[in-house]
């Protein structure tokens, strides 16, 4: 009877098994684990750089936006949310840089993106702000109230303190909510929302 091929081909493995220089194979493995170190190491600092990035963009759009330059301020917050899409505050500056430009568009798309996805507390601010100065009809004023709403809502179960940035946007939807019953007419509730101010 003759041998299978798999004698063959089990015999052709064992006998290349013995015959390897194995410790050869021992003064390679310190350069195998640094070669992996060196691909983890690079990887790592290719992240690291492109948040970096990101951070130096921001803060350049931000001194932009803080000498009134918004041409620029736009290119840095477009670069920046390149390299960062999800960086809500960053995407939040971004729309008021859309506003003081002009470009009402880009500037309700990405209010539109932190309202309904995000949840996002100053862009539901922001949105009823800019719902009340843009010649508010009663439909705008409805939708005014019920952000404003919604943020007095959400900050209620949040630990408010005096004199905290969060007790300040609270005030500020107090005021707004007083101001849009008002202009709806319903001065009741203006008269009660104007003075929860002074609680």
């Amino acid at each position: 009877m003759e041998p299978s091929r798999n004698y063959y081909v089990s015999q052709f493995v064992a006998d290349w098994w013995r015959s390897r220089d194995w410790q050869g194979l021992w003064l390679g493995v310190p350069a195998l684990l640094g070669g992996v170190g060196l691909l983890v190491m690079i990887a790592f600092s290719e992240t690291r750089s492109a948040r970096e990035r990101a951070a130096s963009y921001t803060m350049a759009a931000r001194i932009a936006f803080a000498q009134e330059d918004f041409v620029r301020a736009d290119l840095f917050y477009k670069k920046s949310l390149a390299g960062h899409p999800d960086a809500l505050q960053v995407l939040f500056e971004a729309a008021a840089v859309a506003d003081h430009r002009g470009e009402k568009t880009r500037r309700d798309a990405i209010l539109r993106r932190l309202v309904e996805e995000e949840r996002y507390p100053a862009a539901l601010l922001y949105r009823a702000s800019i719902l009340l100065q843009e010649n508010p009809s009663e439909a705008k004023l409805l939708e005014a109230e019920r952000l404003l709403q919604r943020v007095a809502e959400e900050s209620e179960g949040e630990l408010v303190q005096e004199g905290t940035k969060l007790a300040g946007q609270v005030d500020d939807v107090r005021r707004l909510l007083a101001a849009t019953c008002q202009a709806k007419g319903d001065y009741p509730k203006a008269i009660e929302h104007g003075e929860s101010l002074f609680e």
